[in-house]
């Protein structure tokens, strides 16, 4: 019997993110209800970690500006495709700001790290955010420290309330008050 592709082994060949990280995405997976959306594909590791502990098919749109090839095929190998994953190339900002479906429970920015990309993602959707609602930002410690990363300005920056729940890896948890 074949085995199939899991987050942990993924992001051993992608090294994209932190061990804790999978394993907190696994945690929050089996306690979120219906819709979640991933700004910035990647090669999926953390689509994976969403996916893989799941039980039931839900609503998952994952959006990038460039490609979702890798994540999709990382996701078709583990055998977690299903109806149900949306996979959207648009500038994350403007499909935010065109969003008028469920609410999101599970909300991971992870695409432009600039200041002004988070800051615009934060704007975009956070109105999409079901009150206690989660929103996972990637890559707020900056480990390429080379002046590019905005992610955490454009936290200590955002207008609207939000309550820092965990620190896991190099992200931050946050819940929409509600």
């Amino acid at each position: 019997m074949e085995s199939k592709l899991t987050a942990h082994q993924l992001n051993e060949t992608a090294q994209y993110c932190f061990g804790d990280e999978i394993n907190f995405l696994h945690e929050v997976s089996l306690y979120w209800c219906d819709k979640a959306v991933m700004i910035g594909a990647g090669p999926g590791v953390m689509a994976l970690a969403l996916l893989e502990e799941q039980d039931e098919e839900f609503e998952f749109d994952i959006i990038d500006v460039n490609t979702c090839h890798w994540a999709k095929a990382h996701l078709e190998a583990a055998g977690l495709l299903h109806n149900k994953i949306h996979f959207i190339h648009a500038d994350s900002r403007i499909w935010g700001e065109m969003y008028d479906e469920q609410p999101i429970f599970f909300l991971i920015i992870d695409g432009d790290h600039s200041y002004e990309g988070v800051s615009g993602d934060l704007r975009a959707w956070y109105p999409h955010v079901e009150p206690k609602g989660l929103i996972f930002l990637h890559d707020v410690i900056d480990l390429e420290q080379n002046g590019t990363n905005g992610v955490l300005q454009a936290i200590q920056d955002f207008d609207q309330p939000l309550e820092l729940v965990e620190k896991v890896g190099i992200s931050h948890v946050y819940r929409k008050p509600g």
